[in-house]
């Protein structure tokens, strides 16, 4: 066989082997099919992740206290203006005192 030869068949070669590819990949997959049923929907979702705060707001004193009492809970919803924590105010009262 000469080098054209060679050649020509190994080009029919590679396209009868793509023909094939192509023909194997056209062909209908079998699929599975199951009968249409009226039910619940049971689900169970696990997931992680992070939860953010849509704002974020210090929250500070203008004097430095004790804090005999927190008066809500973490997570509660607060109005303005709405005491949040008692300071105790026995050293003021003693500066107050003091300064008379």
């Amino acid at each position: 066989m000469n080098r054209r030869t060679r050649w020509a068949l190994g080009a029919l070669g590679g396209m009868l082997g793509l023909a094939a590819l192509g023909w194997l990949a056209a062909r209908p997959q079998a699929v599975r099919t199951a009968p249409v049923q009226r039910g619940d929907i049971v689900q169970a979702v696990v997931v992680s992740g992070r939860v953010e705060a849509v704002a974020r707001i210090d929250v500070g004193a203008e004097v430095t206290a004790t804090v005999p009492a927190v008066l809500v809970r973490e997570g509660e919803a607060v109005r303005a203006g709405q005491p949040l924590v008692l300071l105790a105010d026995d050293e003021a009262r003693a500066a107050v005192a003091q300064a008379r």
